[in-house]
């Protein structure tokens, strides 16, 4: 995806839609959307990661879309805001190492 030049605008672009301007997610139409305010469950920085990557539930994936800074810089965003203080970076070649890899017949 083209120029989202940070964390910030990956989220506002494209996360908010579904999980809300606050991360306090959402529930209606059948889906329920989590909230990425104040979860544990973004402790481990891997998690989100993955699930940008492959998707989860209702969320589709991401892999096909963004570029492995954008994936690091956007799960650093929710990961120290919406309540979250976990700083601890996720560096691009860490989430270039969780990307799927397809072969050809796959693709």
């Amino acid at each position: 995806m083209g120029a989202l030049p940070s964390g910030e605008a990956v989220y506002r672009h494209i996360c908010q839609s579904c999980h809300m301007a606050e991360g306090q997610g959402a529930v209606g139409a059948g889906a329920q959307i989590p909230a990425l305010a104040h979860n544990p469950r973004l402790q481990v920085a891997s998690y989100p990661a993955t699930v940008i990557l492959n998707g989860y539930g209702a969320m589709p994936w991401f892999s096909g879309l963004l570029n492995d800074k954008q994936i690091a810089d956007v799960v650093d965003y929710i990961r120290t805001h919406f309540g979250n203080h976990y700083t601890d970076k996720l560096n691009p070649s860490e989430v270039a190492l969780m990307r799927p890899h397809l072969t050809a017949e796959e693709q």
